[in-house]
């Protein structure tokens, strides 16, 4: 193909992939750069005009992922520039490629020039959300890419969790999102403030305790690589291309053959912003999406739900068995819900045998095989031993776990479980402030908090403690007056 062939293959909206177009870009790159750059300046001066009239025009949406493929710095101030564009002017032309694709090109054109274009971005809460969210990925891209120091970043983004206090737009849930995955863990308390004021979009994130979990959690698919280095490759997968349709495959004949939906149910494909199927409570896109995990699972049929809510074998029965709460004996047959799901690596051997676990088997990441973090940190260089030894009965007793929506559960043995383990808690809690003088539970955090505020989570055996008065012993009756008085106290 010829430049001026691969130009009018790019030019206009199509269902159908320019796949030839893309594959032979590179062979011309010298000739395509200047009219790739003019079709950014383009939409910036025609931008009003294209949308009034609703044009199909797609060059600048092609010029995005080449020039990022060329690393062309001189797309960089284009690139910022647009982002400066109003919400409705940044959907129609970027759509999901804001959010998805955009901060990625930015790192691969960013030209040295200092970071001040995208902190004009990120600090004017004038402009579309997600345009300061895409400026927030590309710091943060820039620096995992050695062209900013951690110092310089660390220092921008706890000047940022002060300016957010009381942003209520989606910027200070992308900040906090980029400061766990790129590990600052000197930050903890800045996003611990966001958290307190009530700025953090917790559908996305989960609370401060998934936020602690993945700022610990070290996987390939956060690591993966960076820098957009294919525009064909990037994007090939995209929704807006049509895929040829494939020869639908016969039915085996006779009365054996089971239905598709008794069999294995219909296939359901998880959009990105949709509740994760793992049970984290995260959107998709925040959690396995990033793992290389496909949920195009089946839906379990409805027949299988009704039999199961007409009696049937409990999986979870035993679910808090063996965890060393004083449950009682493990039923035969039952594998316990482990309560430690999530927790951050105490050492390099736990470590080990997670990845170990996550990158060698089928799925997401058996590509992944082999691969090793650098530089893991672990949680007990944070927290001093008296503090995990706390945390963690509070941690099975509190954190959100992923159990599929059609399991049976047992609430009330839930929580009697959940009593147990606040009250192990509690004893320890009880004991250290009696032993160190420790007269608020502010104080208390300051020394011992990990992923939960005492008061949070005394209250919270409290409000069991309560619900579950009739049945529980004459000690566990008493413990709840005391606890009221212990909260009233406390409170500093």
């Amino acid at each position: 193909m010829t430049s001026d062939a691969i130009i009018n293959a790019l030019m206009w909206q199509s269902t159908t992939f320019p796949r030839q177009a893309l594959l032979e870009a590179a062979e011309h790159r010298e000739e395509l750069i200047p009219r790739l750059l003019e079709a950014l300046d383009y939409i910036h001066g025609n931008g009003k005009q294209i949308m009034r009239k609703k044009s199909n025009y797609d060059l600048h949406f092609y010029a995005l992922f080449l020039l990022a493929q060329f690393g062309e710095k001189r797309a960089f101030p284009l690139l910022v520039r647009l982002l400066k564009e109003n919400e409705e002017t940044l959907d129609f032309f970027w759509g999901d490629a804001l959010l998805e694709s955009y901060s990625q090109c930015l790192c691969r054109v960013y030209d040295g020039g200092g970071m001040e274009p995208l902190k004009e971005i990120i600090e004017d809460a004038g402009l579309y959300e997600y345009a300061r969210s895409a400026a927030i990925d590309a710091c943060a891209l820039i620096y995992r890419d050695g062209q900013i120091s951690r110092e310089e970043l660390a220092g921008y983004f706890r000047y940022l969790t002060g300016l957010l206090r009381d942003d209520l737009s989606y910027t200070p849930t992308a900040l906090v999102s980029v400061i766990a995955d790129i590990h600052l863990f000197e930050l903890i308390p800045d996003v611990k403030a966001l958290y307190g004021a009530n700025v953090i979009d917790e559908s996305v994130l989960g609370g401060f305790d998934g936020f602690l979990n993945d700022l610990f959690d070290y996987h390939p698919w956060h690591e993966k690589e960076i820098r957009l280095t294919s525009a064909l490759e990037e994007l090939q997968g995209w929704a807006k291309y049509r895929e040829e349709p494939k020869p639908a495959k016969p039915k085996p004949a006779g009365p054996s053959a089971p239905d598709d939906a008794e069999a294995g149910g219909k296939k359901k494909k998880t959009g990105r912003n949709d509740p994760c199927p793992c049970g984290s409570g995260k959107k998709y896109k925040k959690c396995c999406l990033l793992k290389g995990i496909d949920f195009t699972l089946p839906v379990l049929p409805q027949s299988q739900v009704q039999a199961q809510d007409r009696g049937g074998p409990d999986p979870l029965a035993g679910l808090f068995a063996g965890t060393g709460t004083g449950a009682g004996e493990r039923k035969p047959g039952v594998q316990p819900y482990d309560l430690l799901t999530g927790y951050p690596c105490l050492d390099e051997a736990e470590a080990e045998r997670r990845i170990e676990a996550e990158t060698a088997g089928s799925g997401g990441g058996k590509k992944y095989a082999g691969w090793r973090p650098k530089n893991q940190r672990f949680i007990t260089e944070f927290y001093s031993p008296k503090a995990i030894t706390i945390d963690i009965p509070v941690y099975k007793a509190l954190y959100r776990r992923s159990i599929p929506l059609w399991v049976k559960r047992n609430p009330r043995q839930e929580d009697l479980e959940r009593i147990a383990l606040l009250r192990e808690a509690l004893a320890l809690f009880t004991q250290t402030c009696a032993e160190e003088g420790i007269e608020t539970f502010a104080d208390f955090d300051r020394k011992y908090m990990v992923h939960y505020e005492s008061a949070r989570w005394v209250r919270r055996l409290q409000e069991l403690l309560e619900k579950y008065r009739i049945s529980l012993p004459e000690t566990d009756r008493a413990l709840q007056d005391e606890l009221a008085a212990m909260l009233e106290r406390m409170r500093g």
